[in-house]
């Protein structure tokens, strides 16, 4: 993934959160305003695609996909 995606698209701050503290993320809601920040970790998704990015590469990633540079055929 990093190799063949992140790394050639210059996504250096975007990773598959595998260890037990996920550092500065944005807290999680579920149903009434219920934090489950620290009840549910970002990984629980795993394959479904839990990644963890800024709002800055998730910006580039937008563009190079809509750019047709993220995914070729």
């Amino acid at each position: 993934m990093r190799g063949r995606l992140l790394e050639p698209l210059g996504l250096t701050q975007t990773y598959l959160p595998t260890v037990d503290a996920v550092p500065d993320v944005v807290h999680g809601y579920f149903g009434k305003p219920n934090d489950v920040t620290g009840v549910i970790h970002p990984s629980i998704g795993w394959s479904a695609g839990s990644m963890v990015a800024t709002s800055s590469d998730v910006l580039d990633w937008l563009q190079a996909l809509l750019a047709g540079d993220a995914i070729t055929a």
